[in-house]
């Protein structure tokens, strides 16, 4: 398994995104930490252009195969890349404080 970089975004507007290409991934794994009152979209591209609702699955909870699109709180995510170029977190909703958004891609060996 090669995994790519993590990295970290403050995102603490409305409409802040952090991004990840998904070229060299086969899979993204997200964290959500800091302290904020907002919504967190999970969203994907195939152009960087035009953005869709994207389906993420919680990690380490008891339904794990229960897929959300948002967020309100932090915790950790995980998605295939299959078919994505992009994929990224945007603040849809915001009132105060910042949320760490960190994104690391996975390409599982062959």
């Amino acid at each position: 398994m090669i995994v790519s970089d993590y990295s970290t975004n403050n995102v603490g507007a409305l409409n802040a995104t952090y991004t990840i290409g998904c070229d060299a991934a086969d899979t993204v794994g997200i964290q959500i930490t800091g302290t904020f009152a907002g919504t967190l979209t999970f969203q994907a591209s195939i152009d960087g252009g035009n953005w869709v609702t994207a389906g993420v699955l919680p990690v380490g909870t008891t339904t794990p195969t229960t897929w959300v699109t948002t967020t309100t709180a932090g915790g950790v995510w995980t998605r295939s890349c299959e078919g994505l170029k992009w994929f990224r977190v945007q603040m849809t909703a915001y009132t105060s404080g910042t949320a760490v958004v960190g994104i690391v891609g996975t390409r599982h060996s062959k």
